[in-house]
């Protein structure tokens, strides 16, 4: 079958041709009775009384010599004991990426994970993950694939670094789901180097913050919502999480005891201490009689029901911008960087200014991690709301500029 031979082949109307070569049994052509050739090999399986004929690729997609070699390995195979079209349907029924992502998806993002965690979880997946390994079979995936992609993303460390995260809980679940055999192919590449931002208030910053915040809110013409006001006050002064106070229903607050029980935060159950002060902000917040939330927003759907805020960006920027405007009677600050997340990062700050222990700031953060758990696991109640009003009480001092 030289190339010659293969455009002279013409297709007959009436039936499917075959043409086999003079140099290697079971290598040859088909020429179809619409005009397609392909190249094919035939071959009788061990232990098989019938011939099996497996298509290697349409003419014009290769050469002849180059499908006459493919043939001499696929007979070659059959010599040494094996099935060709067995091994050929065995890969096309291996599950691919595409297949274990989805699983992933279903399984694990829609049933064990908050819709805040679950977003960019899908966000990486269709971003970075599926693009690159969406067809290739769940076993194919090596460790040289995963460092090159990863390596890829070099300008945006941080990304590549939680795309490689997820990429190994995928492949932690493929084992579990018996998709795969061991090693997992994301254990072992090195993670990029990332900076942490750190990011403190001074305490005239935190005063020019509380000073903008009292003047939006008396704003005549756009008055800052006072449930945001309430919302950027409690950040502050009890260092919560930034979905922790928006989501805050009035029946986890214990305003008698002073606490805050929060069935399902990001790290599980937690109670929060609060401070004099923040229970003060509190006491004094407006309510909605038919709301269930702290930080009411507006209502919403047929039925009339309120829901919280969702987004106080905006309102954080407008409070941002007050507050490093220049004022002849004020202290200069430029707090235009500082993120709602920053007032966690102060609340610790201040923590540690006034002396307290790293125990005692993580109990009143929530931390989680083993070695945190360890350093105030002995810490009671009490001694979590002595650390709550030191901090609470420079918070507040600095917010009123005392």
């Amino acid at each position: 079958l030289s190339k010659k031979t293969v455009e002279s082949v013409e297709a007959d109307p009436v039936r499917d041709r075959l043409f086999w070569d003079d140099d290697l049994p079971g290598f040859g052509l088909r020429a179809t009775r619409t005009g397609s050739k392909s190249y094919v090999v035939q071959y009788r399986a061990p232990g098989s009384r019938q011939s099996r004929r497996l298509t290697i690729a349409k003419v014009g997609k290769v050469t002849p010599e180059q499908a006459r070699q493919v043939a001499k390995s696929m007979l070659a195979e059959v010599v040494q004991g094996g099935d060709p079209a067995k091994a050929r349907r065995t890969s096309r029924e291996a599950p691919t990426m595409k297949e274990l992502l989805d699983r992933f998806d279903r399984e694990h993002i829609a049933l064990r994970l908050k819709p805040k965690t679950a977003a960019p979880y899908r966000r990486l997946i269709e971003s970075h993950i599926r693009p690159k390994f969406g067809s290739v079979p769940v076993e194919d995936v090596t460790r040289t694939d995963v460092a090159q992609w990863h390596h890829r993303m070099r300008s945006t460390p941080v990304e590549a670094n939680r795309a490689l995260m997820l990429l190994h809980k995928v492949f932690n679940m493929a084992e579990l789901w018996g998709l795969r055999e061991g090693p997992n192919p994301a254990r072992g590449v090195p993670k990029f180097k990332e900076t942490a931002r750190e990011r403190y208030l001074s305490a005239d910053e935190m005063y020019r913050l509380g000073r903008a915040i009292t003047d939006l809110e008396a704003d005549v013409k756009h008055p800052l919502s006072p449930y945001l006001a309430l919302a950027f006050r409690l950040l502050l002064l009890t260092g919560m999480r930034r979905d922790e106070v928006l989501t805050l229903k009035w029946e986890y607050v214990d305003l008698d005891d002073g606490l805050i029980r929060l069935p399902d935060s990001k790290t599980g159950r937690k109670t929060i201490v609060l401070s004099t002060a923040a229970v003060d902000l509190l006491k004094r917040a407006p309510r909605e009689a038919e709301s269930p939330w702290v930080v009411t927003g507006r209502r919403r759907g047929s039925d009339g029901s309120w829901h919280h805020v969702v987004s106080p960006s905006k309102a954080w920027e407008r409070v941002r911008h007050l507050a490093s405007t220049k004022e002849d009677d004020l202290p200069t600050v430029d707090v235009r960087d500082v993120t709602l997340h920053d007032c966690r990062h102060a609340f610790a700050a201040t923590g540690a200014a006034a002396g307290l222990s790293l125990p005692a700031i993580g109990a009143l953060l929530g931390h989680v991690d083993q070695a945190s758990t360890q350093r105030y696991a002995h810490l009671s109640v009490d001694a979590r709301r002595l650390a709550a009003e030191r901090i609470g009480g420079e918070i507040a001092g600095a917010l009123d500029g005392r």
